[in-house]
């Protein structure tokens, strides 16, 4: 996991089913001033060794488990998703950003 002040990455490495203690952490770290902002995930899936439907399918299953997480930690926050399935990624990564509108109360 890598953050800058805009944008939290998340590199993944072979399957997913759960996020370390360490990792739940660091993104509960980042998220912490950013409650009160809409969250986009960006999941980007190569699609070098799979066929397109499973990599939708790897870059869905993977998007709920880490929006899973982050409403463990903040369950009122609004998050929306995208999958991005591309033949000339090699990494499979997660990319946080934060939507600059304001969540109504």
């Amino acid at each position: 996991i890598t953050s800058t002040k805009n944008e939290l990455v998340i590199t993944y490495h072979g399957r997913l089913r759960s996020f370390s203690e360490e990792d739940t952490h660091k993104i509960e770290a980042w998220l912490e001033d950013k409650i009160n902002s809409n969250l986009l995930i960006e999941m980007v899936i190569p699609q070098a060794d799979i066929s397109f439907s499973d990599s939708l399918r790897l870059g869905y299953e993977r998007g709920i488990i880490l929006m899973k997480e982050i409403k463990k930690i903040y369950p009122d926050v609004v998050i929306d998703m995208s999958v991005n399935s591309a033949a000339s990624s090699t990494t499979s990564k997660a990319i946080i950003t934060t939507i600059n509108k304001k969540v109504s109360e």
